[in-house]
């Protein structure tokens, strides 16, 4: 049997974010929970206004467990689900306590089967195992409950919306088959609606990947899987959980078991019925990763800010071209005095090789950029006197050699098109309004608009300081 994991990976890096209060009304969801059970002869299913229902669709004795959380109500809520997991082998696997004696569980007799993991207890769920992965894949927490069983996460999926009826009830799980389709209608005359599409990745990677705020679940190192944005009146976030497939067939009985608990609230910040309410204990609490990835969040929801995810590789379908710092909205924003990292990379051959223009760099208004021509890389070079506001582009294309026996013969291949754009040194980035305007960022509160010349050779030109309510 597996030893009972007591220490997680940690991650390496905390966001600090200002808190923007907005009236909106409080509201809070720390009811819900589903628990989703297979034995040995099949799989079953027992289940422990601004408003939202998970949803936890089963297909009985079958592969197909979609998990996510659906807002029906008028305020935007912030989601985080913890799936908790329990096995047991042997004789009267999943039988549970039949009697409880002032107030204490007695364990059914007749069930005499091992736990998976040491000091678990099939009749206290609070016992169970949260599902922490132990490396890169979000599916894998690294014990022995996936040597049996193999999880699919994300992905979205069609359903149909709560029951008006059981809205008021926080307790309840909206269930059904996901076999549900874009024509389908329900027996109250609902029409099917789609979830969004999810990507399930680790807090580790979220961070590493630059922190965006977007349909991602994000696994904390301490079981919970945080919605990585506001999920706004009428979503529902995309699966977390998608499919769960038997690998290994138990040699004994079995029971294995998966508990959904899902927590919904809303970003109210006069009132402590809201989301802060997720770092209680009695709630599961949150780490400090947990806390500032909501505490993001919550930020991004409270502003005129929309986020705009960065763009790292571009693709035309033959060439890779990576960007560091990323495409915001097809530009490149550099920091005086900083540099502008370009790899191509995928390329088909070992003689090809990626041309970046110009060769040695732009010299208007200051920009002084050096790289290479031939290779494979370039690196620009922006000096801190290199005037805000200055934009121009590079162009990134292959170059393939003709034949395989001679290397000396190439022709041109596809070809990329990179504008950027010089912003400030003491900036921390840019964010742009729901209108589409770009906003320099200074922390603390403090913006500027880098607004547009009159043709797109002019340098742009920086507005007054503002604070996030002036941003349209």
């Amino acid at each position: 049997m597996a030893s009972k994991r007591k220490t997680h990976a940690g991650v390496t890096a905390v966001f600090l974010v200002a808190l923007i209060a907005a009236g909106t009304f409080a509201w809070t969801n720390f009811n819900s929970q589903a628990l989703n059970e297979w034995r040995g002869t099949g799989a079953g299913l027992n289940v422990a206004k601004p408003g939202g229902t998970l949803h936890n669709y089963n297909v009985e004795n079958g592969d197909e467990k979609h998990v996510f959380v659906e807002n029906w109500g008028n305020e935007s809520l912030f989601v985080r689900i913890r799936l908790d997991e329990y096995m047991e082998l042997g004789s009267g696997a999943g039988l549970k306590a039949t009697d409880q004696n002032v107030g204490e569980i007695v364990h059914n007799p007749l069930n005499q089967a091992e736990p998976l993991i040491p000091d678990a207890n099939i009749d206290k769920i609070y016992t169970w195992e949260p599902h922490i992965p132990a490396g890169s894949e979000a599916n894998n927490c690294g014990l022995e409950f996936h040597h049996f069983w193999s999880w699919e996460m994300g992905g979205q999926a069609y359903f149909f919306p709560a029951p008006t009826d059981n809205r008021e009830d926080k307790s309840f799980v909206a269930q059904g088959s996901p076999d549900v389709t874009a024509g389908s209608i329900n027996d109250e005359g609902m029409q099917a609606r789609q979830t969004r599409s999810a990507q399930v990745i680790t807090m580790a990677e979220w961070m590493t990947n630059g922190s965006t705020i977007g349909d991602y679940w994000v696994i904390d190192t301490d079981g919970w899987a945080y919605w990585a944005a506001p999920l706004v009146p009428g979503d529902a976030t995309g699966l977390l959980l998608n499919r769960v497939t038997q690998i290994t067939p138990p040699e004994k009985d079995y029971y294995y078991g998966i508990n959904v608990i899902a927590q919904m609230a809303t970003k109210e910040l006069d009132d402590l019925d809201n989301y802060k309410k997720f770092g209680d204990i009695e709630n599961g609490g949150w780490t400090s990763y947990g806390q500032a990835l909501m505490e993001r969040i919550v930020y991004i929801s409270d502003s005129n800010i929309v986020h705009v995810e960065p763009v790292w590789v571009m693709e035309d379908g033959i060439t890779r071209i990576a960007l560091n710092p990323p495409l915001l909205n097809g530009v490149v924003y550099v920091k005086q005095g900083e540099t502008l990292f370009a790899r191509g990379y995928g390329l088909r051959h070992i003689d090809d090789n990626a041309v970046f223009s110009p060769l040695w760099g732009f010299h208007s208004n200051g920009a002084h950029i050096y790289g290479g021509h031939t290779w494979t890389s370039i690196t620009y070079f922006v000096r801190e006197q290199t005037a805000v506001g200055y934009r121009n582009s590079f162009t990134a294309s292959v170059r393939r050699r003709v034949l395989e026996s001679d290397t000396r013969q190439f022709e041109g291949g596809p070809t990329v098109t990179v504008p950027f754009v010089i912003i400030p040194a003491e900036s921390e980035g840019v964010v742009f309004g729901k209108s589409g305007r770009v906003f320099v960022y200074y922390g603390d509160n403090k913006y500027q608009e880098l607004i547009e010349g009159a043709t797109p050779s002019d340098i742009m030109t920086l507005g007054p300081i503002i604070g996030i309510d002036e941003i349209q």
